[in-house]
């Protein structure tokens, strides 16, 4: 595991997810859901990119948007932190712009087919074979996630009655539950309608307990350069402890070299960076984005949100590689276990996490 020099903690995070306890118990009291968006009293910025589309400086992907809500919701923990970090970062001339908060389940499977649409170049999901189709959506899965398709009977019965050749092209894969992981793949892309989307499913932004932000300069009102625009599925973006990091590719002096080929062999990324002024990739300018970077992982970590592996704009409220040391303890998964952290009920024990369910059950009301 790399220990970043500044935290002393493995992947860098020192947010203390390791200390936070998992307890069981029904969700009966879960933190209120805020909306960040003006009119709404809120002095966070706020750009909803799958309601809006791509914009300048922020995202060249989605078009005019996912046909997503255009308020941004977060938990309230969260939403105390991100006027905490706003004020942290206030000294060096930044602000927070958030690009996105809660998820709705219809909204995670709209990313994960417009993803896989894309990979695709186009091709219908029928027109491919299985392999291929599961190749496709394994890679949309690794950059925005699928929505989770309810085990049900219903699930289990259209599962038996998959075609045998289907059945034995996936067993061909060797990947595991491919079948399962077909239907849910084709449920997403819009298919298998009699299938329904697990709203319970843990994950950080299903949770509320989630944000995407960037930095923006207070004077100028414009983005800053981290590198990479948002949702770039590149090792640029991401902090998996074996590979290039978010927060540690720009610590490394030697990523200099590869971040100019990707510069050269990426037209997008190449046209992101033209939005800044960059037509070319110096030492300095390596350095402008590290400096960068550094001020938003210190800034979101001092107020306890902790970053996501894969993503440097991805923080969550505590916890660190999306859960997934948790998968052993109740209620594991992607949920945000860290706001458990000194949160205890009155008879002094933990509270359990809130879940997803009470969030689309909350958002529902709002």
């Amino acid at each position: 595991m790399t220990i970043l020099p500044w935290t002393k903690r493995e992947g860098g995070d020192d947010a203390g997810y390791r200390q936070v306890a998992v307890a069981e118990g029904a969700d009966d009291a879960p933190d209120e859901l805020m909306v960040l968006n003006p009119p709404h009293c809120s002095p966070i910025a706020c750009y909803p990119v799958y309601a809006h589309g791509a914009r300048p400086k922020v995202c060249p992907d989605y078009g005019a948007g996912l046909s997503a809500a255009a308020r941004v919701l977060v938990r309230q923990p969260v939403f105390n932190a991100l006027h905490d970090a706003n004020y942290v970062l206030r000294p060096a001339g930044r602000q927070l712009l958030v690009l996105d908060g809660f998820r709705p389940a219809t909204v995670q499977a709209a990313l994960f087919s417009y993803l896989f649409r894309r990979l695709s170049g186009g091709t219908p999901p029928d027109a491919l074979p299985p392999a291929e189709f599961m190749t496709i959506g394994l890679r949309a899965d690794d950059v925005g996630s699928f929505a989770a398709v309810i085990p049900n009977e219903q699930f289990q019965a259209t599962l038996a009655a998959l075609p045998v050749w289907i059945q034995e092209a996936l067993a061909a894969t060797n990947i595991p539950k491919a079948a399962e992981l077909w239907l849910t793949f084709r449920h997403n892309l819009g298919h298998q309608s009699e299938l329904q989307l697990d709203t319970s499913a843990p994950t950080a932004h299903g949770s509320g307990g989630a944000v995407d932000a960037i930095l923006v300069d207070t004077v100028s009102g414009e983005p800053t350069l981290l590198g990479v625009p948002f949702d770039y599925a590149r090792p640029a973006s991401d902090s998996h402890p074996y590979g290039p990091a978010a927060m540690r590719y720009f610590e490394d002096e030697a990523n200099l070299g590869h971040y100019r080929d990707l510069v050269g062999h990426d037209p997008r990324l190449r046209s992101f960076l033209a939005e800044f002024g960059v037509q070319k990739v110096t030492h300095d300018l390596f350095g402008t984005i590290r400096d960068e970077r550094r001020l938003f992982y210190h800034s979101m970590a001092r107020v306890g949100f902790s970053h996501f592996v894969l993503e440097c704009w991805h923080w969550n409220a505590g916890n660190e590689r999306s859960g997934n040391q948790f998968r052993d303890f109740p209620y594991a998964g992607n949920t945000c276990h860290s706001l458990l952290r000194n949160v205890c009920a009155a008879d002094g024990k933990p509270r359990t996490v809130w879940s997803n369910a009470s969030a689309h059950r909350l958002a529902a009301l709002m």
